[in-house]
């Protein structure tokens, strides 16, 4: 990948961000390659946003439990 241990190491805690091309190069280097494509948005996840700040703190966490009991609920049914 040709970069130095400490420069990952500042990567990997969020002291300094890698450049595009930099990340292209380190995808590649773990076997991979990056695809890019644009795609006409929807406003779909901004109302969600916009609905979830209506809320308050614990009503937001709430949901989240609400959520995550369901899923483990779902899980359970089918068997994982």
């Amino acid at each position: 990948m040709g970069s130095h241990q400490s420069v990952v190491a500042r990567w990997e805690t969020g002291r300094t961000h890698p450049d595009f091309d930099t990340v292209v190069s380190v995808v590649r280097a773990a076997g991979f390659e990056l695809g890019i494509s644009l795609h006409h948005g929807d406003q779909h996840d901004l109302a969600l946003i916009r609905r979830e700040l209506t809320l308050l703190p614990h009503q937001r966490l709430s949901g989240m439990i609400d959520a995550v009991n369901k899923l483990n609920a779902m899980q359970a049914t089918a068997g994982g």
